[in-house]
């Protein structure tokens, strides 16, 4: 009787110890081995390109060659005119606000008519061609002087201490005809000889004007003095 107790224990044990092995087993296994059948797929890759889309531009971090591209300056048109052209700029903007200037002063101190009338059409005109050679001295990149320069102030403080008749004889000879008589050959030299085909143009359209100026200048006075 105990042996068969003894016997049925062991087979209870024996039963146990073979059910803990297969649960063990079971466990041991990798839990991300694949089942039987299936096949593992490659994992894409997230860097590379899908079927259909759009290459990266390569020259997406090249510089634009247009928009790093040095543009002509203003400095750089300044250093290609001659000596001449420059030269010619400053002279005859001095001469021209020299103009305005004694103009100005001619209408307040003259006594003729005539010359004050000269006087008003120096202001009209010469304003005028100042303000285009303004302009152009802007476009070709060179700032003009900003004063009459120290010839013309002397003349206006030579004009600034005369009145009446007096004044009305030094004007027409000092800003009508020496200085127009300057100018002119200032004018016709840039129309013949400049570098710059914008101030050549703008001499040779200006140069009339000047000459006309002279010529009433020396009708008035009887004066035919030229430029020195």
């Amino acid at each position: 009787m105990q042996r068969k107790i003894v016997s049925a224990a062991l087979v209870a044990v024996g039963l146990f110890v073979s059910l803990e092995y297969k649960t063990l087993a079971q466990s041991s296994q990798s839990p991300t081995q694949s089942s039987p059948g299936t096949t593992t797929q490659p994992v894409p890759d997230a860097t590379r390109s899908k079927p259909g889309a759009t290459e990266s531009n390569p020259s997406i971090n090249q510089p634009n060659r247009d928009s790093t591209q040095t543009q002509p300056s203003t400095t750089g048109q300044n250093q290609q005119l001659s000596t001449q052209d420059r030269q010619f700029i400053a002279e005859a903007a001095q001469g021209g606000m020299a103009e305005v200037q004694l103009g100005k002063l001619a209408l307040q101190r003259a006594s003729s008519q005539e010359v004050k009338d000269y006087a008003q059409q120096m202001i009209d005109e010469h304003t005028k061609v100042n303000q285009e050679l303004m302009a152009l001295a802007k476009q070709k990149g060179v700032t003009p002087p900003k004063t009459i320069g120290q010839k013309n102030e002397a003349v206006r403080a030579k004009l600034s201490k005369l009145s009446g008749s007096a004044f009305d004889k030094a004007y027409m000879n000092e800003a009508g005809v020496k200085a127009h008589a300057q100018q002119e050959a200032l004018f016709s030299q840039q129309a013949k000889q400049g570098q710059d085909p914008d101030l050549k143009a703008f001499a040779a359209k200006v140069l009339p004007t000047v000459q006309e100026h002279l010529q009433q200048a020396q009708k008035q006075t009887g004066n035919s003095a030229t430029a020195k």
